[in-house]
């Protein structure tokens, strides 16, 4: 799920003319199915109940997706269902659809659900539906520095997956090589063990120190992460935890401010670090 902060109303409506364009996709996919085979169940769609001109709420076999503004703030998600477990996750959207809520930050509900930035969903029993959620930042005083934090449930690896491509280490070393490539190339600083293992928000985590050359072949960057190891059994009481830091000068230089240095940079990525607290499951 995505959620925005308040919004002007020209951006308002060109997040829900992304969402009509959206709808109208998915009715375009069901048609084709439908012409071909009426009786396929990729040919099935369906809308859900919103006020009018308020967004969208569509299924296609088991796509399903929202796109809703409230009070200024949009927000959209998706959702693929098993194809076993399709009318379950209609009443899900049905029920997401009329309890989710804004919330003032730094607020905390006093009912079992899931928070986000500016958003509470209020949810019996979460962990059965899993959830990764994350929200990005960037620092005020370091418009150079972008924080990530997400929070997901962990998962069994499938009968044809390797196990240890779910590790903490395997998803550390994946997001520097493969997820992350706005660089020409990368070095490990920490270059003994090449990772530490820390304390993160109540778990043991992978800790990463990186440094990027940028595309233009000049600038140097640096990045910093975390990685924990999540527990299927626990649920959410222990989810699979990511988190990084990850500097970019041009968006210092473009604002006439001089970029934080490679010390100052990892220090305060390791704070940052330390501040992250889980709160106790209610």
């Amino acid at each position: 799920m995505q959620v925005t902060h308040a919004l002007s109303e020209e951006k308002i409506q060109r997040f829900l003319a992304e969402a009509k364009r959206t709808r109208a996709q998915y009715q375009a996919d069901a048609e084709s199915y439908k012409k071909n085979d009426a009786n396929m169940p990729e040919a099935a769609y369906q809308e859900f109940n919103l006020p009018k001109g308020d967004g969208v709420a569509i299924r296609r076999f088991r796509y399903l997706y929202a796109a809703k503004t409230m009070n200024r703030h949009a927000f959209k998600w998706g959702m693929n269902a098993p194809d076993d477990r399709i009318p379950e996750f209609v009443q899900f959207m049905s029920k997401l659809l009329s309890t989710v809520a804004l919330r003032e930050d730094m607020t905390v509900p006093s009912g079992f659900g899931l928070c986000m930035p500016h958003l509470f969903i209020p949810i019996d029993g979460p962990d059965r539906y899993g959830h990764t959620i994350a929200t990005t930042y960037r620092l005020k005083n370091h418009p150079d520095v972008t924080v990530m934090l997400e929070d997901a449930s962990a998962k069994r690896p499938l009968e044809s997956q390797d196990p240890a491509k779910l590790t903490a280490l395997y998803k550390s070393n994946f997001f520097w090589t493969q997820d992350y490539r706005s660089y020409e190339s990368i070095k490990n600083l920490l270059t003994m063990r090449g990772h530490n293992t820390i304390d993160f928000a109540g778990q043991k985590g992978v800790e990463s120190m990186v440094s990027l050359i940028r595309k233009d072949k000049v600038t140097e960057d640096y990045g910093y992460s975390i990685v924990t190891q999540g527990d299927p059994d626990a649920r959410n009481e222990k989810p699979e935890l990511m988190f990084y830091v990850i500097r970019d000068a041009r968006n210092a230089d473009k604002r006439g401010m001089k970029p934080i240095d490679k010390e100052e940079f990892f220090k305060l990525a390791r704070e940052i670090a330390a501040s992250v607290k889980r709160r106790a499951m209610p």
